[in-house]
């Protein structure tokens, strides 16, 4: 033993290594526009999505509860095999990202600033 015992493993971190029951972040597909939409509007799911057979299995989730989860995701979901991994393309003020939302499957691009920047993001977000 090496005293003390391994940590649990974070939500989020449950990607064995070898392990082929889930695809990582890398590989995983994005969700559609239409998926994206529906979540975001409170619109159907979009059966064509990729990741659709994951979206419903704990609930369908509106966009104040899916920015509660991802928020809480990013906070403590860390490491090699976390559902988040940048997508080495930068502006500016901001980096982008691919977020897998564990829970739920959704699986899109987030972009990132230092909490400088925060205003400028939200005049952005208002902008889009």
């Amino acid at each position: 033993s090496r005293g003390g015992g391994r940590r649990a493993r974070r939500r989020g971190q449950h990607h064995e290594q070898g392990s082929t029951t889930e695809p990582s972040i890398h590989t995983r597909p994005f969700c559609t526009q239409r998926c994206l939409l529906g979540l975001a509007r409170g619109g159907p799911l979009d059966e064509t999505c990729p990741n659709s057979q994951h979206h419903g299995q704990q609930g369908r989730i509106d966009q104040v509860e899916f920015l509660r989860l991802v928020r809480d995701q990013l906070a403590r979901d860390r490491g090699h095999d976390a559902d988040c991994t940048p997508l080495h393309r930068s502006g500016a003020r901001g980096s982008l990202f691919k977020v897998r939302l564990s829970t739920h499957g959704y699986t899109l691009v987030a972009k990132g600033v230092e909490s400088a920047d925060h205003a400028y993001l939200q005049h952005e977000n208002v902008m889009y």
